[in-house]
């Protein structure tokens, strides 16, 4: 079995259903279920409902106004296939990028956002996010963007975020972190942007950072000019 011609917002195709017999006598004709997975897995669903729910997601604004009102309200809901504003998706049927910035999240990031283990890019800039974020990020291993600037979010920046190897935008500006830049950004190998500003951040930049080979140079000037006021 296998699906074609699948990408969000369109029905999957299955190459034929399967046979299922039913309990009825044999005379029966048997029941036609068509067995191509169209829906994203449990724990993706659970990821985007916390993160709806933890965000006053009833009042989020639809900031480019296309796409349709997340609905958990039946369990067979599919934001690949509905077209839910600001998910996107697979071919596969997984959540590989949310764009919601500007969108009036209110609330803090769950830690089962870490759930969504095909994301590349996570845009919650421009919101009302608070709270720390969530260690738990460094479980997307695929992830290229991340974006959290312009919030409220407060404590320390999750060390583990060195093992992200594609991290390519790191984006955290204008919350109010603190302490220290993690040394094991050095391991950032695909860094090109980082943006750190206008947080509570203390102490020197560590070394490795300047070292690293994609790490823009307006990026490293930037982060250098700010060290002052670290």
């Amino acid at each position: 079995q296998s699906i074609h011609n699948v990408y969000p917002g369109s029905t999957p195709i299955c190459d034929e259903p399967s046979v299922v017999p039913t309990c009825s006598p044999s005379t029966a004709a048997p029941t036609v279920v068509p067995t191509c997975n169209n829906n994203i897995s449990p724990e993706e669903r659970q990821a985007l409902q916390d993160l709806y729910d933890s965000t006053d997601g009833p009042n989020w604004y639809n900031y480019y106004g296309y796409g349709i009102p997340w609905d958990f309200s039946h369990s067979i809901a599919n934001p690949c296939v509905e077209g839910w504003y600001g998910v996107s998706c697979s071919p596969d049927y997984h959540v590989v990028g949310l764009y919601l910035y500007y969108n009036n999240l209110i609330g803090t990031i769950p830690s089962t956002i870490g759930q969504l283990s095909s994301l590349d890019s996570l845009h919650l800039n421009g919101n009302r996010l608070y709270g720390t974020i969530p260690s738990t990020i460094d479980q997307l291993f695929f992830l290229q963007g991340l974006y959290l600037y312009r919030n409220q979010l407060i404590g320390t920046i999750p060390s583990t975020f060195g093992q992200l190897s594609f991290l390519f935008d790191l984006i955290l500006y204008g919350n109010q972190l603190i302490g220290t830049i993690p040394s094991t950004f050095g391991q950032l190998s695909s860094l090109n942007y980082l943006y750190l500003n206008d947080n509570r951040l203390n102490g020197t930049i560590p070394s490795t950072i300047g070292q690293l080979p994609y790490l823009h140079p307006v990026s490293y000037t930037h982060l250098r000019a700010h060290e002052t006021l670290m």
